[in-house]
Parts: C-alpha cells; structure tokens; sequence
C-alpha cells in the first residue's frame, strides 16, 4: 500500500495479527518475532521459499511473501537456560588484538564490554535483507560462541549477548567471511 508523507511516496506496511491465517494473494508483509538460534534457523527455512528477510525495528521479521499461521507456529519458542558463563584464558585474543588491526576495528566497532570480565556483547548490524546462509551462520555462532543467546534490537541489529573475549576471533572470522562485518554495517553498530 502506498501512501504520501510530506509529498515523498512511502509504503505502510501492514503486519497482520499472530491469528490471522495469510492466504498467498494477500499481499503484505509478515511480521514474527526472533527469539533462539532455533527460531533463526526456522526462519532461514521460511526464507528459502517466501524471500528476503527483513528486521524490523519493533523486534520482528518481515518476508516478502505472505506466511500461514503453521509457517508462523513453525518457528520455535525459546527455552529460558540461564547462560554458565566460564572463564577462558585470554592470550591469545590480546595477542591477535595487539597484532591484527583488522580485528581490533571489529573489537572496537562491533562490540561493547561485558558487566563480567572477559567477556563481550556483539552486535551484527542488518543493513539491508539478509540471506538463509547467514541466518544460519548467525544462528551456529550463537550457539557455539554466545550461550545459544540472540537479541533482536529496535535499531534493526542482532547482538550476542555473552560472548567470551576468548572466542572473539573465530567468532571474527566466520563473520567476516559470511560477509556480515561491512563498513556500513560498523557505522550502525556504533
């Protein structure tokens, strides 16, 4: 639906309740909530068949396609496991930080120190539509590198909540290579 706003052409979107069955020629967006790497995944699946996938600054997921309440119920409920936050040695994340000015751009820009010593909060800024391939990825390193913890923020970035300082550099290095640490990206995640 297109409206005007001060003589510039805009689109509403209109996010259907969580009830409401979508049939495919409704044409709008949908709207879900992302709240696990298991709902990541369900939704990197969704997003194979009804396209790209966008998030909303309200903390949901729109598609380009319509979804069907089962597509919706579908995408798993977190279970609430309390981060075992341990401690790593750091040698080696000092090292690569002091060494790597790559990876010191990618401390410095992409994460935020931790209230416990030795351990960060990432954020992965979404500039645009994100592909299934990197829904994946964000959801394996969550689990491997972030205590299976996902938080989707108002200001449209994923963040790994409690990352250990330790695994910050494979962590650095899949998303690098998954193209999701580009200079636009950096600027919003500031």
């Amino acid at each position: 639906m297109q409206i005007e706003t001060r003589g510039q052409p805009a689109t509403l979107h209109v996010v259907p309740s969580k009830d409401q069955i979508l049939s495919p020629e409704i044409n709008i967006r949908s709207e879900s909530d992302i709240q696990s790497p298991q709902s990541l995944r369900a939704i990197a699946t969704l997003s194979d068949v009804r396209g790209d996938v966008r998030f909303t600054p309200g903390g949901g997921v729109l598609f380009d396609t319509p979804i069907s309440r089962a597509e919706r119920d579908s995408i798993a409920q977190p279970i609430e496991t309390p981060a075992r936050l341990i401690d790593l040695p750091q040698d080696r994340y000092n090292l690569t930080y002091a060494q790597n000015s790559e990876f010191r751009a990618f401390i410095d820009g992409y994460t935020v120190a931790h209230a416990r010593n030795g351990y960060r909060l990432v954020v992965i800024a979404l500039q645009s539509a994100i592909r299934p391939a990197q829904l994946r990825l964000i959801a394996d390193v969550a689990e491997v590198f972030g205590h299976s913890t996902i938080r989707l923020t108002a200001g449209v970035s994923i963040r790994l909540p409690n990352v250990p300082v330790a695994l910050l550099r494979p962590l650095w290095s899949k998303l690098d290579a998954a193209g999701l640490l580009s200079v636009g990206a950096r600027k919003l995640a500031a």
